[in-house]
């Protein structure tokens, strides 16, 4: 989970409605276990030389593939009639000067890692304001979707969200502390101030 808060007063925009608030973000991103039984690795010993006499291996750097183009053809069922099957897509390589069909060695280990992926996101703005006129909006949304914008002075957080509003402290209406979150429903965009 990320989060941020902003000592001085930021701006929350409400449906286009402006006020100045104390305001935290909230972001949490859900790990999805995507461990496989087996995991398949280049094999980083492996060099060939095709038939042209260009030299192919994989690379350490993030292009694995420098001499080589990286398609995809596919391939049929083996037995549509039994199996229903539509069918796979299977990685093709082809030497990036002549064409030659290459075939990268590529080594199968059994996996001794967890491994993870970012799944669902989800993020909401914590607000706290002086006084009720301060959050006369949350109040008005209460239970709406609403767009919703924190103004910062580095960046600009937007979305739609519920609105919650809550009470902090006692006392009359105009002196009560007020507080609320803008729970997100959906995306969470972001741009520059």
């Amino acid at each position: 989970m990320s989060s941020f808060a902003y000592n001085e007063p930021v701006f929350l925009v409400l449906n286009g409605f402006r006020m100045g608030v104390h305001a935290s973000l909230m972001v949490e991103v859900e790990r999805l276990d995507v461990t496989t039984q087996y995991k398949t690795s280049p094999d980083m010993k492996w060099t060939f030389t095709d038939t042209r006499g260009h030299y192919h291996a994989f690379s350490e750097t993030e292009d694995r593939f420098p001499t080589l183009d990286v398609g995809s053809e596919h391939v049929p069922c083996n037995d549509p009639e039994n199996c229903g099957c539509e069918g796979y897509s299977q990685a093709i390589y082809n030497c990036r000067l002549c064409g030659e069909r290459i075939e990268p060695r590529w080594i199968t280990t059994e996996n001794q890692w967890r491994e993870y992926a970012p799944g669902r996101k989800s993020w909401r703005f914590e607000i706290d304001c002086p006084t009720a006129l301060g959050c006369e909006q949350l109040i008005k949304w209460h239970g709406s979707l609403v767009t919703a914008v924190l103004e910062t002075p580095e960046k600009h957080f937007f979305g739609i969200g519920f609105v919650s509003p809550s009470v902090v402290s006692a006392g009359d209406f105009d002196t009560r502390m007020w507080s609320g979150i803008i729970a997100g429903h959906g995306p969470l965009g972001s741009r520059d101030a």
